[in-house]
């Protein structure tokens, strides 16, 4: 998607606005949270809600709207807020597969649609 800047902020948000995800690990170690006054022991499964952490106003300025550049461009981004695909050694094995085909499917939109259709 090289050249296609507008496009991967637009997929990204995207991702963000509505993703559903869930993102689960083992933990290796007992790791206690004090402000819950908890601790995860070991061989527990954490999961965190991704679509929460994408949707706070403490990583995106207004994350109840669609705004690519407000969000993905320049250093806005946080990149450990944006879990669409997973974070890390274990993240989405399809992501760039994902990624390319939306890109496809969008222009195969953009060639089929009725003239008028789009506006510039």
């Amino acid at each position: 998607m090289h050249g296609l800047q507008y496009m991967e902020m637009v997929i990204k948000e995207s991702l963000r606005m509505w993703s559903v995800g869930l993102l689960d690990r083992v933990c290796t170690k007992d790791y206690h949270i004090p402000e819950l006054k908890y601790t995860v022991k070991k061989g527990e499964i954490v999961q965190v809600a991704s679509s929460a952490l994408m949707h706070e106003k403490k990583y995106f300025k207004n994350p109840k709207k669609f705004d690519p550049e407000g969000n993905f461009e320049g250093t806005n981004l946080i990149p450990q807020a944006f879990f669409s695909f997973g974070q890390g050694p274990r993240n989405c094995i399809g992501m760039r597969f994902a990624k390319a085909a939306n890109v496809f499917l969008n222009q195969i939109y953009y060639i089929l649609s009725p003239p008028g259709w789009l506006t510039p």
